[in-house]
């Protein structure tokens, strides 16, 4: 396990506080840890919260760079892909369905799975017919996990709907789950789930309720991993990390710093330090630094290692 002697090779380590003033909490820090405050950079916890939702583990969030769409926008894109499939005009097919899942992205609406499916549906089977399997796999991955059930539409190229059944036989092989839960919703593929929940890898649609109103963006899913949304953190949240319900705060401070190895939390006279290691933060509460003339490790310091809890 990686010791807090080695993040001070890391520039300007996040130090998370609440009250006091930033050069308090860095000093804090720098005392208990040896390492030069300028390798130390405050955050509140107000800041932390204001920040917009990010991954941690394997996975990468895009979110919407466009104007704000609705499911009618799809929709009309995907009529318009299907008029140009029967005119056999291909690339027109790719550009409407290409505007389709651009306006995805910008949903200002919790998305229709069932309606919405028919497109990644129509995009695997393009890339079948053109004998592009492992593409066509991941869109009807897509498509499937928008709608489960979906059946082959008749007019769509008949290569794809082998892969279909191909791809539906597959297991799961990802796990998500979302840190903290908000008190509404989230959504992901125009469903409420039960979290944590077992998807395929692959595109998945990921909305929740943020103070402007839904916030939509895909998730590319490859493995365990964890989306947190920052401003669902409660504004008791240091309070609750210095009881023990470690994780969740843990998650959001790790994953709004994506370069960051480790970070620091200071509250209530304890420090903490939290650690990235494979899918999931570990926190270790540090202590102060032995004396000149009392025995201690050649790294000149004694630490608690204690695991985060398992929060929500």
């Amino acid at each position: 396990m990686m010791g807090w002697w080695l993040v001070s090779a890391v520039w300007a380590t996040p130090v998370l506080y609440e009250g006091g003033t930033e050069a308090a909490a860095v000093a804090t820090v720098a005392a208990r840890t040896g390492l030069p405050a300028a390798q130390l950079e405050a955050m509140s916890l107000v800041e932390l919260r204001e920040r917009p939702p990010a991954v941690l583990g394997q996975a990468v969030l895009r979110r919407c760079t466009g104007q704000p769409a609705t499911n009618a926008d799809v929709r009309a894109e995907l009529a318009r892909a299907e008029v140009a499939l029967a005119e056999d005009d291909m690339v027109a097919v790719t550009d409407h369905l290409d505007l389709a899942v651009a306006r995805m992205s910008c949903l200002s609406e919790v998305v229709d799975g069932p309606a919405v499916a028919r497109v990644f549906l129509l995009r695997g089977g393009i890339a079948a017919e053109a004998g592009r399997a492992d593409e066509a796999r991941g869109e009807l991955v897509t498509a499937l996990a928008f709608d489960p059930r979906v059946l082959w539409p008749a007019g769509y190229p008949t290569e794809g709907s082998t892969l279909l059944a191909e791809v539906a036989a597959a297991p799961v092989d990802a796990a998500l789950t979302v840190a903290p839960r908000p008190t509404s919703g989230p959504w992901l593929d125009g469903r409420e789930r039960t979290w944590p929940v077992e998807v395929r890898g692959g595109l998945h649609l990921a909305q929740h309720s943020a103070r402007t109103g839904l916030a939509t963006a895909w998730l590319v899913v490859g493995g365990a991993a964890a989306w947190v949304l920052p401003e669902a953190l409660s504004p008791s949240a240091l309070d609750r990390f210095v009881e023990g319900e470690q994780l969740p705060l843990s998650r959001a401070l790790l994953a709004v710093h994506p370069d960051e190895p480790a970070a620091y939390v200071v509250h209530q006279g304890g420090v903490w330090l939290v650690l990235r290691e494979a899918s999931e933060p570990t926190v270790q509460q540090l202590v102060a630094p032995e004396g000149p003339d009392d025995e201690a490790p050649s790294d000149g310091a004694k630490r608690k290692g204690k695991k985060g809890s398992r929060g929500r």
